[in-house]
């Protein structure tokens, strides 16, 4: 004594779980997918901040020995130009004294 009405309620309630199922394993999949795609795209970003940082200490490298050349050169016109005025102080005391010793 089967009912055609609960028999046809079985299908449909198999059916409907089934399509339920198989719409998670779905979403499931699309997910891993998903998730599998942002963590490549993330470590791709990851890598390319890696290289700019890397690329930024070089840079950050390069200048410090650029500006510690500047200031080394820097140094140098300054100690020259120290040597100078020190040689035009001695002329100028040697003259002083010329002319102290031609006003006795």
């Amino acid at each position: 004594m089967n009912d055609p009405l609960a028999t046809t309620a079985k299908v449909f309630k198999r059916v409907t779980l089934d399509d339920i199922y198989s719409a998670i394993d779905e979403v499931k999949t699309r997910q891993e997918e998903s998730s599998r795609y942002l963590n490549q795209r993330i470590d791709i970003i990851g890598q390319r901040v890696d290289n700019l940082g890397t690329r930024i200490d070089s840079l950050s490298a390069q200048l410090n020995q650029k500006i510690d050349s500047q200031i080394g050169q820097v140094r140098q016109e300054i100690g020259q130009l120290n040597q100078r005025f020190d040689t035009v102080m001695q002329m100028l005391m040697e003259l002083n004294k010329q002319m102290v010793n031609i006003n006795k």
